[in-house]
C-alpha cells in the first residue's frame, strides 16, 4: 500500500478529482503515470492492468506470465505501462488511461468544474472535516481546498512525489489544476498575510517559496478523524486557584489598573510577562484572572498540550475561548515568538516573523504571554504588545510572602523568624522554595527547629550548587569585627553617614537625586564593609553585585544584569553596591572591543537615571573614564591602617589577646601597611587554632601577610 493513513474512501475520490483534473496538461512520465494509476483505486487498477494485457496481445506483443503484477503494486504497474508505450507508443496507453480515469472519476461523484454536494461530492466525510476546521479557524474557501490537497499529499506518496518533481514556477498552476481555482486566487491563498497560514493548519518560513508549505499534525489527525473535539479545553490546561492577591505582585505602579482595564474592555489585547525564571509571572496571569472574575486556559509548550504545533493548537485555543469569562495564557512562548531563534533558548524553533506579526497584529481574544527572555524577539514583534510588564528576581519581601504562600499550600506551619532568616540567606524562586518545602513535607513534616531548618537548607545548598539558587551575599559567615573610627580614608566616615542620610531626607521629594559614591583603594582596606555599615546605619537593605555576578557571555547580556541590578536596588528602596566597578568604568577611548563601550555606556545612563543610593568599589583608579569619575558627588579613598587604628582593630578582632607594653613599637612596621582585611584573614586562622595563637603569632601572621605588599603611603585623591 501507498497510503499513509486512513480514511481511504474520501481520499481515493479526491485522487480521482487531481488525476482528472491534471490529466489534459500532465507530460508523460513515470510520476505522472504512478499517480494516476494510483488514483485510480484498486478496481479501477485491477480493470486498467487487465486492459493492458489485452492491448499488448492485440498488438502481438504479449506480455509473460510472470511479468505481470499484482493490482496493488503501483511501482510494477507503472514500469508495465512504460513498456507497453514503449511497443505501442505513449498516445494509445494514455487514451486508455484517460478512459479508466474517467470511470472512476464518475465513481467518485465529482465534477471536473468544481461543483460537487458538500456532503456528497469528492472527498465526502474528509471533505466535511475540513470544512469544520476551516470554519473554527476562519479559513476561506480557497484555503479549505488547499486544506484538503495537503492532507491528500500527505497520505499520498505518489501525488508527493509528482508533487517535487514539478519545477517549482510551474507548481502554483499544478495546484490550481488540482483544486479548480484560479491561479491567482491560489497564490492569494497562500500569501504570508492570509487566512491559511495564520490558522497555523499549514506554515511555510518568510524566506521559503509560495508552494513550499508544511501541514499541522492536528490537521493531519483531525481530517483522518482520529483527533477529538476541537477546542481549547482538549488542548489547554485550567488554571488552579490564584495563592496571591494581585496588588501583592511587585510590578510598576499602574500595571495593575492598565491590566485590569484590557480584562474589562472586551477588546483583544496582547500582554506579555517577561522576566528571569520563578519570579511571578504565572501567579501573576493566575491573579489577575481571578481578579477579574475570569479563568485562565494555559497552553503550555509542544507535547504538554497534547499536540506536536503550538501554532495551531494557539489558534484553536484563541478561536474557541469565551471572551467573556475566559482569557488565553501561553506559557513559554519563546517557541512561539522568537522568529527561528528559539534553538538557542532551548527550544525546538521559532515561527516565522510574519506569521507572528500578523496574529499579534489584530487580537480577537485577550491573550497573555510569558517568555523568561526576549534576547530573540525581533523589535517588530515586542511593539505589538499592548501591556508588557517586566518581572524582576525576589527581593527579600517577595521571597518571605513566598515561602509563607508555599508552604500554607503544603499543609505547613514554618516560625516567622526562620522563614526571615531564610529569605535573607537564598536568593531563590518560588519554584526553590516549593522544591525545598516539598524535601521537607517528604521527612515527615514536623520535628525541632533545628531539624526542620536543616532539612530545608538541605535542599536550597543542593539547589545553590546546580545554579538554581543563590547565596545571599554574607549568607552564613560570621560577621567581621567593624570600628569606623580604625579606617583610614581622606572624608571621614561620619561625612559619608550624613551624605546618606542627607540623600535618604530627600528621596521622593520632587527633583530629588541619587546619591553616587565611590570608594577606592588597595584591596582589604575596608570599601566593602564600610559601604554595607552605611547602609546598615541608615536602616537601608543592600543590593550587591560583583563584576562576575553581572558579566554575561552573550553580547547585549552584560548590559540588561546591569540594568536589573539598578532597578532591583530602586523597587526595594536599597543600597546599590558594585564590587570591583572598574570593570564597567573603563576609559572607553582605549576599548578595543564595541561591547566595552556600550558596557560603559549602559552603566553610566543607569547611574544618570538612578536616583537610589550607589557606592562603587576599585582598586584600580587609573583607567577609568573621566566622564564616570566626574558623576560620582562622593569620592573616598581607602588606605592602609596607622599603628593607633592597627591597634584598636587587633583588640575588636583578637580580644583573648592581651598586647605587651611595647606592642607600638612592635607594630610600627606595618603602619601605613598592613589593611583590616590582613586583620581579617589572621582571625580567620586563630579561629583555626584557638589558643595556639597568640601574640607572637599574630606578629608573625602580619609580617606575612604583608612581605610582599609595597611600603607606599597615598594622600588625597590620586
Amino acid at each position: 500500500m501507498h497510503m499513509k493513513g486512513i480514511g481511504s474512501g474520501g481520499l481515493e475520490a479526491l485522487l480521482s478529482v487531481y488525476s482528472s483534473r491534471l490529466a489534459p496538461e500532465l507530460p508523460f512520465s513515470a510520476p505522472a503515470l504512478a499517480f494516476r494509476i494510483r488514483a485510480l483505486g484498486r478496481p479501477g487498477r485491477e480493470a486498467f492492468l487487465a486492459a493492458c494485457l489485452s492491448l499488448a496481445e492485440s498488438e502481438g506483443s504479449p506480455f509473460d506470465e510472470d511479468d505481470r503484477p499484482e493490482a496493488d503494486d503501483i511501482d510494477e504497474l507503472v514500469q508495465l505501462a512504460e513498456s507497453l508505450a514503449r511497443r505501442t507508443g505513449p498516445a494509445k496507453l494514455e487514451r486508455l488511461l484517460d478512459g479508466f480515469a474517467a470511470d472512476a472519476c464518475g465513481d467518485a461523484s465529482c465534477d471536473a468544474a468544481g461543483g460537487r454536494d458538500e456532503d456528497a461530492g469528492a472527498g465526502g466525510e474528509i471533505r466535511q472535516r475540513a470544512g469544520e476546521y476551516a470554519r473554527i479557524f476562519g479559513v476561506d474557501e480557497a484555503g479549505r481546498e488547499i486544506l484538503l490537497f495537503a492532507y491528500a499529499m500527505e497520505q499520498c506518496d505518489e501525488l508527493d512525489t509528482l508533487y517535487s518533481s514539478v519545477p517549482l514556477i510551474q507548481k502554483p498552476r499544478f495546484l490550481a489544476s488540482c483544486l479548480g481555482a484560479p491561479e491567482a486566487r491560489v497564490r492569494e491563498a497562500l500569501a504570508t498575510n492570509g487566512s491559511l497560514l495564520r490558522s497555523g493548519l499549514v506554515r511555510r518560513d518568510d524566506d521559503d517559496p509560495l508552494t513550499e508549505f508544511e501541514v499541522s499534525p492536528m490537521l493531519l489527525d483531525g481530517l483522518a478523524g482520529l483527533s477529538g473535539s476541537l477546542n481549547h479545553q482538549r488542548l489547554c490546561t485550567r488554571s488552579g486557584p490564584a495563592r496571591f492577591p494581585l496588588e501583592d505582585h511587585p510590578v510598576r505602579k499602574g500595571v495593575l489598573e492598565a491590566a485590569r482595564a484590557i480584562l474589562d474592555s472586551g477588546a483583544g489585547a496582547n500582554i506579555l510577562l517577561y522576566g528571569p525564571p520563578g519570579t511571578g509571572k504565572t501567579e501573576f496571569a493566575r491573579s489577575l484572572a481571578t481578579d477579574r472574575g475570569k479563568t485562565a486556559w494555559f497552553l503550555g509548550e509542544g507535547d504538554e498540550s497534547g499536540v506536536k504545533d503550538r501554532r495551531a493548537a494557539l489558534a484553536l485555543s484563541v478561536a474557541s475561548i469565551d471572551p467573556a469569562s475566559e482569557i488565553l495564557v501561553v506559557d513559554e512562548a519563546e517557541s512561539l515568538l522568537s522568529a527561528g531563534e528559539a534553538v538557542f533558548l532551548g527550544s525546538r524553533g521559532g515561527a516565522s516573523k510574519s506569521w507572528i506579526n500578523g496574529f499579534l497584529e489584530a487580537p480577537t481574544r485577550v491573550i497573555v504571554w510569558i517568555v523568561n527572555w526576549t534576547r530573540y524577539m525581533d523589535e517588530s514583534v515586542l511593539r505589538r504588545f499592548e501591556l508588557p510588564v517586566r518581572f524582576e528576581r525576589f527581593g527579600d519581601a517577595e521571597r518571605e510572602r513566598a515561602w509563607k504562600a508555599v508552604a500554607k499550600d503544603s499543609g505547613l506551619e514554618l516560625e516567622t523568624a526562620l522563614v526571615k532568616q531564610l529569605s535573607l540567606d537564598y536568593e531563590i524562586s518560588a519554584g526553590g522554595i516549593a522544591g525545598a518545602v516539598k524535601l521537607l513535607k517528604l521527612s515527615g513534616g514536623s520535628g525541632d527547629r533545628d531539624r526542620v531548618e536543616r532539612m530545608l537548607r538541605v535542599s536550597l545548598d543542593a539547589q545553590a550548587d546546580l545554579g538554581g539558587a543563590k547565596l545571599a551575599p554574607g549568607a552564613h559567615l560570621k560577621p567581621r569585627a567593624w570600628d569606623a573610627e580604625a579606617l583610614e580614608t581622606d572624608i571621614p566616615f561620619d561625612n559619608l553617614e550624613r551624605a546618606l542620610a542627607t540623600w535618604k531626607e530627600r528621596r521622593g521629594g520632587s527633583g530629588a537625586r541619587g546619591l553616587r559614591m565611590l570608594f577606592w583603594g588597595p584591596p582589604g582596606t575596608g570599601k566593602t564593609e564600610a559601604a554595607r555599615a552605611l547602609a546598615a546605619g541608615a536602616g537601608l537593605k543592600v543590593v550587591a553585585r560583583r563584576a562576575s555576578e553581572l558579566l554575561d557571555m552573550f553580547v547585549g547580556g552584560t548590559e540588561k544584569r546591569i540594568a536589573e541590578a539598578f532597578r532591583e536596588a530602586e523597587r526595594d528602596g536599597a543600597l546599590l553596591l558594585v564590587d570591583e566597578a572598574d570593570s564597567f568604568l573603563r576609559e572607553r577611548a582605549g576599548a578595543q572591543r564595541s561591547w566595552e563601550v556600550t558596557q560603559v555606556n549602559e552603566f553610566l545612563t543607569r547611574m544618570e537615571s538612578f536616583r537610589g543610593a550607589l557606592v562603587c568599589t576599585t582598586n584600580l583608579l587609573s583607567g577609568l573614564d573621566k566622564a564616570a569619575l566626574r558623576r560620582f558627588q562622593v569620592k573616598a579613598e581607602f588606605g592602609a591602617l596607622k599603628t593607633g587604628a592597627l591597634e584598636r582593630l587587633i583588640v575588636r578582632y583578637f580580644p583573648a589577646i592581651v598586647l605587651p607594653e611595647d606592642a607600638r613599637s612592635a607594630l610600627a612596621p606595618f603602619d601605613g601597611v598592613a589593611t583590616p582585611g590582613d586583620l581579617a584573614a589572621l582571625a580567620d586562622r586563630a579561629d583555626y587554632l584557638g589558643a595556639a595563637f597568640g601574640w607572637d603569632e599574630l606578629v608573625e601572621g602580619l609580617a606575612s601577610e604583608c612581605r610582599f605588599r609595597p611600603c607606599e603611603k597615598r594622600v588625597g585623591f590620586a
